[in-house]
C-alpha cells in the first residue's frame, strides 16, 4: 500500500489548480508542452489535468480561484511530474524489468480498497489524474517492478542498523486505561479529593479483575477523553509522548491482556491495559520499504539532474513570454489561491 500511495503521488501533484485565462485556446491534439528527447508531454494532457483539479477544488470551494500570472507555475510542475512517471517506465522498460502481474494487481486491488476507505472511488481518482486504467496499471507495474529491483541493493545489515536505531521509538505496545483524576492533578477539573479518587480507582481495579469489561469500566469511570473509545490510547513506543512513569508501567507488562496494578502521574491515578503487543522483527518489512522508497527517490533525483539541461518547454502553452527561462520561479512553494 505504502509503495502504491508513493506511485500515486507521482500523480497526484498538489491541492491546487490555476483557472484557465480568458483567452487561453484549446491546444491542437499534437501540441507538445515539454520534450527530453523521445519523451514528449502533450499540452492537452497538461490542460485536462490541470482542469481535472480545478474542477475538484470548486467542488470543495465554489470561490476558489488562482491568479492567471501563477498559470505557468502549475503548468510547469504537472508537466514535470507527467515526465517524471514516464521516465520511470522508460527505466523499467531500458532495464528489462518487470512485475510480478499478480503482485502488481493485488497492489492495485488493496489501492483501491484504500480509496474506499477514504470514501473516493478509483474512477474518480483516474479522472483528477487524467488516466485511463491501462495507464494507471502500466506506472503501477512500472513501479513495482524498479522497486523489485532496488530491493536486491538494500542489505539485511542496513534493515537491522536501522530498526536498531529507530528501537526505542517503534510502537510496540498498545494500551487502554482508566484513569482517575483529583483536584490538583495536572489538568484535571475534577473536584474529588486525593483520598476519594485513590477509593474509586481501587474499587474499578477490583472488578476488573473480577472480570467485568474494561471498556465499559473506562467509559463511566475514566477521566480521560479515551473513555469514549473505552480508553484506548493506540501502540506507542519506549519513548513517546506519554509520561515517563505511564509507560514504564506498561512497558512492563508481558501478556496481551493483562493489567497493571494502580500507578499515579501527574495526571492521576491509572489501570492500564495491555491490549496489542509486537516484536522489533514485525516492522522490519516496513522499514525494507522505507529503505527501497528511500532509493527510488534518489533514482528520480538522479534521472531529473542527468536530464535536466535537455528540457524543452514551449513557453507559448505554458503561458510565458517567448525568451523567458520556464524553469525560473520557485518550484517548492507553489502559489497560494486566492479565497
Amino acid at each position: 500500500m505504502f509503495r502504491l500511495c508513493f506511485c500515486a503521488n507521482l500523480l497526484v501533484l498538489c491541492a491546487f489548480t490555476p483557472s484557465r485565462a480568458a483567452d487561453d485556446p484549446t491546444p491542437k491534439e499534437d501540441a507538445i508542452l515539454l520534450e527530453l528527447d523521445d519523451i514528449k508531454i502533450p499540452a492537452a494532457r497538461v490542460y485536462a489535468i490541470e482542469q481535472s483539479w480545478l474542477k475538484t477544488q470548486k467542488l470543495a470551494n465554489p470561490a476558489y480561484k488562482l491568479d492567471p500570472e501563477n498559470v505557468p507555475v502549475l503548468r510547469r510542475q504537472i508537466a514535470l511530474k507527467e515526465l517524471e512517471v514516464l521516465m520511470i517506465q522508460k527505466y523499467a522498460k531500458d532495464h528489462k524489468l518487470a512485475a510480478d502481474t499478480k503482485e502488481s494487481e493485488k497492489r492495485l486491488e488493496d489501492f483501491k480498497s484504500g480509496l474506499a476507505e477514504q470514501g473516493k472511488t478509483y474512477d474518480g481518482f483516474l479522472a483528477e489524474i487524467s488516466k485511463s486504467p491501462a495507464e494507471f496499471a502500466a506506472i503501477n507495474a512500472a513501479m513495482m517492478a524498479i522497486e523489485r529491483q532496488l530491493e536486491k541493493d538494500v542489505p539485511d545489515e542496513e534493515i537491522t542498523k536501522t530498526l536498531d536505531e529507530a528501537a526505542e521509538r517503534l510502537p510496540l505496545r498498545r494500551s487502554a486505561h482508566i484513569l482517575v483524576m483529583y483536584k490538583g492533578a495536572k489538568q484535571s477539573e475534577q473536584e474529588r479529593s486525593k483520598e476519594d479518587a485513590k477509593k474509586l480507582v481501587d474499587e474499578t481495579l477490583a472488578k476488573v479483575k473480577a472480570g467485568e469489561d474494561f471498556s465499559k469500566l473506562a467509559g463511566a469511570h475514566s477521566d480521560c477523553p479515551s473513555k469514549n473509545q473505552g480508553g484506548d490510547l493506540d501502540w506507542t513506543g519506549r519513548k513517546s509522548d506519554f509520561v515517563d512513569d505511564y509507560l514504564k508501567a506498561l512497558y512492563a507488562i508481558e501478556k496481551e491482556g493483562e493489567v497493571s496494578p494502580v500507578i499515579e502521574t501527574e495526571f492521576g491515578y491509572h489501570i492500564i491495559k495491555l491490549t496489542g503487543l509486537k516484536k522489533k522483527e514485525d516492522f522490519r518489512p516496513g522499514v525494507k520499504e522505507h529503505l527501497v522508497s528511500q532509493r527510488m527517490q534518489k533514482l528520480l533525483q538522479q534521472l531529473r539532474e542527468e536530464n535536466s539541461a535537455k528540457l524543452k518547454f514551449n513557453n507559448k502553452l505554458l503561458g510565458l513570454p517567448e525568451g523567458q527561462d520556464p524553469m525560473g520561479g520557485d518550484l517548492a512553494k507553489p502559489p497560494e489561491p486566492k479565497k
